[in-house]
């Protein structure tokens, strides 16, 4: 009798935390629980998500990608106003101020008055054809082998320098990304 009772209260406590939550976060993702207030689209398919966490009164933004979800747009605009837990991870994501080549600039503008920019200089790779809706992502491979990436929109003027040495003007951006959305059943 002893070993039904256990086995029923097993079977009630998987249950529970069955709806509780779909999976657990990774070692890298941190689990937040907020208010949805502001749902916005970027290009498709990613989404820029403004949340609210009252205990802590704070907001923090985030972007997220619905085709990497089971979500589609419907149910995630149905979120806003209302309470989710979210999964997230910190990405770096370094933004081109601008792209130079023998001190002349192909993209942006120099700013010596930036505040905190910084810069590499490597052979130019990635762009050899102008990016459509989405960015593509450009390297850049110094003499020493460093490689960085960065995800940008290109134009004709970087393509022109494609496989040539430049030095690209950057400054560092860390970007929320949400790896996993649920409403609260709440």
């Amino acid at each position: 009798m002893i070993i039904c009772l256990s086995c029923g209260n097993n079977k009630q406590q998987s249950q529970n935390s069955d709806t509780v939550s779909e999976r657990e976060p990774t070692d890298n993702e941190i689990r937040e629980y907020g208010i949805l207030t502001s749902i916005e689209d970027a290009p498709y398919p990613m989404f820029s998500i403004d949340v609210e966490f009252p205990e802590r009164e704070m907001s923090m933004s985030f972007s997220f990608n619905v085709e990497e979800s089971s979500l589609d747009m419907e149910a995630l605009m149905a979120m806003k106003g209302k309470y989710a837990t979210m999964y997230y991870v910190i990405e770096d994501d370094p933004q081109i101020e601008s792209i130079v080549k023998e001190c002349e600039p192909v993209w942006g503008e120099i700013n010596p008055d930036s505040n905190g920019i910084k810069e590499i200089s490597g052979v130019l790779s990635g762009a050899s054809a102008v990016s459509g809706d989405l960015p593509g992502i450009l390297t850049i491979t110094t003499r020493d082998g460093t490689v960085m990436e960065f995800e940008h929109f290109i134009e004709d003027a970087v393509v022109a320098v494609n496989d040539e040495e430049v030095t690209i003007f950057y400054y560092e951006h860390y970007m929320n990304k949400i790896t996993y959305l649920k409403a609260s059943e709440d």
